[in-house]
């Protein structure tokens, strides 16, 4: 078993649960199929205010990948030898066929693509010598840009919620299908460690307050207060 290996948003919800049963590094390791050096540093790396959640790690996660650039194929060399194809009106997956074929380089018909914006911002007029247009693709929103309005940070909740020392403290997460609009309510009693799994048509709040509703309304498993020992619970519908 390789010593690092990149983890997916699903084995890191598996992390959150199972620390939250007190299971030990090597032990979530071994369940979710990982090196534990793996797990003792994604959970030393993305733990925030004393605790590791799944979510946040997940966002931190991608803004590390995001700052890794990886050397661009577009040096003023190609940019030469990829704008001399397209001023023969060539399209960019024409060009990008040619380069491969010829072996002077591998590069894709998206990159050419990406070359053409850059051009068309600094004033070029390459995109003129293209034959058809291409239909752009939505800009993808940020994390930061799609940040909810008005939001209380957790770091802002009251310090007797960390302490885990009295039933009643829910933390609620939502776990999104790229898929399926639909999503999975989570809800998680902080003391007692009980956790509840329940299905939303989607991630607005009507939507995702309706499904916290009907849990607590027909699973008369989710009032801990009631029991005596601690333990997890997983309720799916």
């Amino acid at each position: 078993m390789s010593q690092y290996q990149q983890l997916t948003q699903e084995k890191r919800y598996a992390i959150y649960v199972l620390l939250q049963e007190g299971k030990s590094h090597r032990r979530i390791a071994a369940q979710i199929g990982v090196h534990h050096s793996t797990v003792s540093r994604e959970i030393k790396r993305n733990t925030r205010i004393r605790a590791y959640r799944h979510g946040v790690a997940q966002k931190l996660a991608s803004e590390r990948r995001a700052k890794v650039r990886c050397p661009t194929k577009l040096t003023a060399v190609n940019k030469l030898l990829i704008g001399g194809y397209l001023r023969k009106h060539w399209s960019p997956e024409q060009v990008s066929g040619r380069l491969k074929l010829e072996g002077s380089l591998s590069i894709s018909h998206e990159t050419i693509y990406k070359y053409i914006r850059q051009n068309i911002a600094e004033g070029g007029k390459l995109y003129k010598s293209i034959r058809r247009s291409k239909k752009y693709r939505k800009k993808r929103i940020s994390v930061a840009q799609s940040a909810i309005a008005n939001k209380i940070s957790i770091e802002q909740r009251p310090s007797i919620v960390t302490e885990k020392s009295r039933i009643g403290d829910w933390e609620l997460d939502t776990m999104v299908s790229r898929q399926h609009p639909s999503v999975l309510v989570t809800m998680v009693e902080r003391k007692s460690k009980y956790t509840f799994i329940g299905w939303s048509e989607s991630k607005h709040a009507a939507k995702v307050s309706r499904s916290i509703r009907f849990m607590f309304k027909y699973n008369k498993a989710l009032h801990p207060m009631n029991k005596t020992s601690s333990g997890c619970s997983f309720i799916l519908w």
